[in-house]
């Protein structure tokens, strides 16, 4: 089977991503500048959960996510919020779902790309109506967090913002 070329971005862009993980250490993980509210461990798991939900979610599959990391990582979350949801996962972790992740995703969409939304789904003015415009979104939603991680590493002087490998 031939991956479409949304499926080949989509595992480009987690490569960076994982990558970018990778050149992260734990203790920047967890900072967050006066300027912001996330920090660079909340956008990975804010990837991953957005990715399970925006595509696992569309076909009723069980999500490859443990069921906490919504209340952790989902829209309207912060870290703030942490002391109260428990259950806060390493990077190692975080690396770990997110790279099984891609192959779930490769077997679930790539030969269902032209096929309908059960519903479709609506993002300010633009609908969202197949599974291959579903995946170019999520594609730009994971590209979108890598600028704030990169912004929050900028904030650190962190000098590896690009990474070697990917």
């Amino acid at each position: 089977m031939s991956q479409s070329f949304l499926i080949q971005h989509l595992l480009f862009t987690r490569d960076i991503t994982i990558a970018t993980l990778a050149s992260t250490s734990e203790e920047i993980a967890d900072v967050i500048p006066k300027t912001s509210t996330n920090n660079i461990r909340w956008h990975l798991g804010h990837i991953l959960v957005t990715q399970d939900q925006l595509l696992f979610g569309k076909l009723q599959e069980n999500s490859g996510i443990p069921e906490h990391y919504i209340a952790l990582f989902g829209r309207d979350t912060s870290p703030s919020n942490w002391k109260e949801t428990g259950g806060v996962p390493s990077l190692k972790e975080l690396h770990t779902l997110l790279d099984s992740q891609k192959d779930r995703i490769t077997n679930a969409f790539n030969d269902q790309l032209e096929k309908p939304l059960p519903k479709p789904f609506t993002v300010k003015s633009y609908t969202i109506e197949t599974f291959g415009h579903m995946v170019a979104f999520a594609t730009w939603h994971e590209g979108y967090h890598h600028g704030f991680i990169n912004g929050l590493k900028r904030a650190v002087n962190e000098k590896n913002l690009w990474p070697a490998k990917a």
